[in-house]
């Protein structure tokens, strides 16, 4: 230490949220810059920070939630504070975890602690979010890839996006462009509107699923928002099914749940764009099709006990779902090969099975 401190720090940083009812110590206010955050392997990280030399590298495994929630905002900013260079790779939970029965979805953060003033802002280096099967573990590693984030196109504060190619920063500068989120048309009283729009907080594994009715089965997750009376839900359904939010949302969250802030962050001028009648049409349709592919079961959880479930396959509503992404495409000014991208983006995933993760 008295040369400057060590040339390498690496772990597994406990991932236990701080909170003074539940432990013996305390951490005096304005210990840590990542304080807010209320984890401990955001205070660890920084820590490890402090006790490397300048140019010295520090390693972490830690949850995927810190590059992707809010509540982890500080740590988002920490992985730029005091560094020349950070590399995030990210870890899905299926077909394989990183570390055996331990389902959780993971970031491992490499930094160049660097004290010295730059000339420019830090680099920062991410993967997508990567899936892999069990037998191909041996080979994961040396398959893993790179790419440069350009922090001029970031959307969110505390999100850096799980980047499979350099050209998605063109995609997400059109992302950019638009002047209005999804939430900028909610409508928080139900009694001046009809514009009901339905979905769950939780489950479908590779695709979430917005409909224009109730679900009619049983579950915690349901929900419903209203927009307000000149902006059509079946638009909103169609926006939101598309696999232009899907990338979008995988970019920049963390993959477990589908909350407000995830869903009504997305960027979409519905005002300017010339293809609602087009849109409402698709998701009406796209409605209708998820109802009538769904199938309804009986299932039995130790929690809450026999239980009506509906499970739905969005799979099968593939072709609907690539007609609203191709009418997205003319509002936001997609190229052909962007398109391209999108529709094919997760496509062995979102093809797949969904009856464990579609119940709700």
């Amino acid at each position: 230490m008295s040369e400057g401190g060590f040339d390498i720090v690496i772990g597994n940083p406990p991932y236990v949220e701080y909170s003074e009812k539940n432990v013996e110590y305390r951490i005096s206010p304005g210990t840590f810059n990542t304080q807010e955050s209320r984890n401990l392997y955001a205070f660890v990280y920084e820590r490890a920070k402090a006790l490397t030399v300048s140019g010295g590298r520090v390693g972490f495994i830690v949850q995927i939630s810190s590059v992707s929630t809010p509540s982890m905002k500080s740590m988002a900013s920490e992985i730029k504070r005091d560094v020349r260079t950070t590399w995030l790779s990210n870890y899905a939970t299926r077909p394989a975890c990183l570390f055996d029965g331990v389902t959780m979805n993971l970031t491992i953060v490499l930094s160049e602690v660097w004290r010295e003033s730059l000339q420019t802002a830090p680099t920062l280096f991410s993967t997508n979010y990567l899936r892999w099967s069990p037998e191909y573990r041996p080979f994961l590693f040396d398959n893993v890839r790179f790419v440069k984030v350009d922090v001029t196109k970031l959307l969110f504060g505390f999100a850096v996006p799980k980047l499979t190619s350099a050209s998605e920063g063109a995609l997400l500068g059109k992302l950019q462009a638009q002047h209005f989120p999804l939430a900028h048309y909610l409508e928080h009283s139900k009694q001046s509107t009809r514009e009901e729009l339905f979905y769950r907080t939780a489950g479908g594994r590779y695709y979430k699923v917005f409909i224009d009715r109730p679900f009619g089965s049983e579950s915690k997750s349901n929900k419903s928002k209203f927009f307000r009376s000149t902006y059509d839900r079946h638009a909103m359904i169609a926006v939101l099914s598309s696999d232009l939010w899907w990338w979008y949302y995988t970019l920049h969250f963390d993959m477990y749940n589908c909350k407000d802030y995830m869903m009504y962050g997305f960027p979409f001028d519905y005002d300017q764009c010339g293809q609602i009648a087009g849109l409402r049409h698709l998701g009406r349709k796209l409605a209708d099709d998820l109802m009538k592919n769904a199938e309804r079961k009986v299932q039995t959880y130790a929690s809450t006990g026999r239980r009506e479930q509906l499970i739905f396959k969005p799979a099968l509503s593939r072709p609907i779902i690539e007609d609203i992404d191709r009418l997205l495409a003319l509002h936001y000014q997609l190229s052909e090969e962007e398109l391209d991208f999108i529709v094919n983006y997760d496509i062995k995933y979102r093809l797949g099975s969904e009856e464990e993760d579609s119940a709700g």
